[in-house]
């Protein structure tokens, strides 16, 4: 499969080899994300997984620098209860409400197997002691516990400028009391975040036959957020070619040059300088660009045939995803 490779010229290799850019995968029992194989050598990543058991298999075919903590990540330190489901990738802080999913086979999944006390740690307090220097991207996949890590990332997001997070958050109230999608939202916009994308991922009833095409309703979404510009006043004249250098690397890997190429322009007016090297990113990487359009139709067309065959054979998967430019433009 394609995977499109950042091209950086020598100053950019120079400053990401000194400096790599800092991500978190939080709630990693899948592993990094295929789609960031592609930068590997440019990115170390700092993985969470609470689990025992998807904790030992994340070191077992760890690569290259990658960090792993096996901790559970919240808004305080404590003891929680732990709810360890049939389907491991369901396990939660939070108490599965299978009487809100009983229309869909989701719910089988959720059947409580077994509870345990796990150790929480803020993911604050953790870095400080860890000795990690702030993160540049973060994923959160928590099963609900999303805005309590964020709570209790609070310093490190507004010190540290956390350039891009993405949250996954449930619509389908698959676990009890989880919080609002506002109040979620609320908070990230207030330390001065933007909503770039969502990527929606649907689920059909199990009443309904297999075999036939249509969405079904959200189960849940994948939500970009992104520093807002302004965000180059906080940063210091000494350190802003580094932030923006890397911030600009993440915007074009994602799939967003009209936000790097912004992002350069309010740097070089606020500080008074010429962000050359960033600059020459956006322009060496202009080629995937060009053309999206039939490329996307081409990629859509694939899904759908695809799609169609699994359907022959049964295949157990979600009802469908949406296709964003965060997603989709990875290919």
């Amino acid at each position: 499969m394609f995977r499109k490779v950042i091209k950086c010229d020598s100053e950019i290799t120079e400053l990401l080899n000194r400096n790599p850019i800092r991500a978190a995968d939080i709630g990693a029992a899948g592993g990094i994300d295929a789609r960031w194989e592609s930068a590997a050598k440019f990115v170390t990543w700092i993985l969470f997984e609470p689990d025992k058991n998807a904790f030992d298999r994340l070191c077992k075919y760890n690569k290259g620098n990658n960090i792993i903590f096996n901790y559970a990540l919240s808004n305080e330190r404590g003891t929680k209860p732990f709810y360890f489901c049939k389907l491991d990738r369901c396990n939660s802080l939070y108490v599965p409400a299978l009487d809100s999913c009983r229309d869909f086979d989701r719910v089988k999944d959720l059947e409580i197997e077994g509870k345990g006390i796990i150790n929480c740690t803020t993911l604050d307090g953790l870095l400080e002691t860890s000795k990690i220097n702030g993160l540049d991207y973060i994923k959160l996949d928590t099963q609900g516990n999303e805005l309590d890590i964020l709570k209790g990332a609070r310093k490190l997001l507004i010190q540290s400028h956390t350039f891009a997070l993405v949250t996954e958050y449930l619509f389908l109230q698959e676990y009890k009391n989880l919080p609002s999608f506002s109040e979620l939202h609320s908070f990230v916009t207030n330390l001065g975040y933007e909503l770039f994308d969502m990527k929606f991922h649907y689920h059909r009833r199990s009443s309904f036959a297999e075999g036939f095409r249509f969405p079904g309703q959200i189960e849940y979404c994948d939500a970009l957020y992104i520093k807002k510009l302004d965000v180059v006043k906080e940063i210091s004249k000494d350190l802003v070619s580094d932030f923006v250098s890397k911030s600009v690397f993440i915007s074009i890997f994602l799939g967003y040059p009209d936000y790097a190429l912004s992002l350069i322009n309010k740097a070089e007016d606020v500080h008074s300088v010429k962000l050359h090297g960033a600059r020459r990113l956006v322009t060496l990487n202009m080629k995937f660009f060009r053309g999206i359009g039939s490329a996307g139709k081409v990629i859509s067309y694939t899904r759908i045939i695809t799609d169609k065959i699994l359907c022959q054979f049964s295949a157990r998967k979600e009802s469908g995803s949406s296709n964003v430019g965060f997603d989709a433009f990875n290919l």
